[in-house]
């Protein structure tokens, strides 16, 4: 796993952008940024932790996808108080306070860059702690048109014909085929944790499992 100075530096990081981020939110940010800066801070912990702590690889790699569900939401967050900002910035009453929010806009940058950093660092903890999983092949997987998996990929064959795949580590997107005869019924996740979602019935091409709007492709 990484040194557990690196994980501490950028544990401090994160903590001093989200002070600054917390400085600035009492001058001009409506009080909903408490709980992004909670969900934030939450996040660096849990990092923090994987990267320091767990000594359990099943604890780590549970912890790794709340943090990365953590992360995600809270760069969706980030977004949008960005825009409400910037929009706030354009009609402040006076320069004073179009100048406090550029302030905090310039935290929100930092931030968001120190976001960025953990989000990589949790990326390389995925790495180190991924253990080998289901026979490794090659796969596909489109819905609506939208290419999701296209490359190296897990496979999980199953009795009867069905099978599962999953990106490598299995902490992007999945999916699934149920081979009943010869259709079978499809279903995807964007990702650990996601609900699944129905691709219909499905007829066998190939390697693939197809219909008009999506494709499930698994080669060993």
């Amino acid at each position: 796993m990484t040194n557990a100075p690196d994980s501490a530096a950028v544990l401090a990081s994160l903590n001093e952008s989200v002070e600054k981020l917390q400085r600035s939110s009492r001058r001009s940010v409506p009080m909903f940024v408490i709980g992004i800066l909670a969900t934030f801070i939450a996040a660096g912990v849990a990092l923090y932790y994987i990267l320091t702590l767990s000594a359990d690889l099943r604890d780590a790699r549970k912890k790794l996808e709340q943090s990365q569900t953590a992360l995600s939401e809270t760069q969706g967050k980030l977004a949008i108080l960005n825009e409400n900002l910037r929009e706030a910035q354009a009609h402040a009453a006076s320069p004073q306070a179009a100048q406090s929010i550029q302030t905090a806009l310039t935290d929100l940058s930092n931030s968001q860059q120190s976001l960025t950093a953990v989000s990589s660092s949790l990326n390389a903890a995925s790495a180190k702690i991924a253990t080998p999983g289901p026979p490794s092949g090659t796969c596909r997987l489109q819905v609506n048109g939208v290419s999701y998996i296209n490359g190296n990929c897990e496979i999980e064959l199953r009795k009867g014909g069905s099978f599962q795949i999953w990106t490598i580590g299995r902490t992007g997107p999945s999916a699934s085929v149920v081979r009943q005869g010869t259709s079978a019924t499809g279903s995807w996740q964007a990702g650990p944790g996601q609900p699944a979602v129905d691709l219909g019935q499905l007829q066998r091409k190939g390697a693939c499992w197809v219909n008009d709007d999506n494709q499930i492709c698994a080669w060993k």
